[in-house]
């Protein structure tokens, strides 16, 4: 959960759901070592989640003062603004289509979760299996080990 109910209120933010949780957790999990602490301490920190108006991206912040802040924060080195890290490929219960998620940081900060379709309104879906994990991370992050 980000954020209390009256931060969310204020902010236009939102909880996750349980998949979108899961995907969250399987991109996190699927970054080598040395950035997986980095990502994790910033996502820590984010106290407002935002769910874009088709469903299909979370955007994630850290706001002081009713501004989104870095101050403070380890970041990435990235050599382009926006700077996709991790993308995975899994099948859900229930679906015939697969999903397909993408973390991307935004000026060295984990900033949003996009999906190929809406996933917020499936409730009884699982993860069944991760079938496709692509490290996109390897041209735009320096300082990082390739070893994953």
């Amino acid at each position: 959960m980000f954020g209390s109910w009256w931060s969310r209120l204020i902010g236009g933010g939102t909880k996750l759901s349980h998949l979108e949780f899961e995907f969250l957790l399987l991109l996190i999990d699927a970054l080598p070592e040395a950035m997986k602490s980095i990502v994790k301490t910033q996502f820590e920190a984010f106290n407002l989640v935002q769910r874009e108006v088709d469903g299909r991206a979370l955007n994630f912040y850290r706001m002081k003062g009713g501004k989104a802040d870095t101050t403070g924060l380890p970041l990435l080195k990235t050599t382009q603004m926006e700077a996709p890290l991790v993308k995975i490929t899994a099948n859900i219960s229930g679906e015939s289509e697969a999903v397909h998620a993408v973390l991307t940081a935004v000026n060295g900060q984990a900033f949003s979760v996009t999906f190929s379709r809406r996933i917020s309104n499936i409730r009884s879906g699982e993860i069944l299996e991760v079938t496709r994990v692509k490290q996109a991370w390897r041209s735009v992050v320096s300082g990082i080990a390739s070893a994953v």
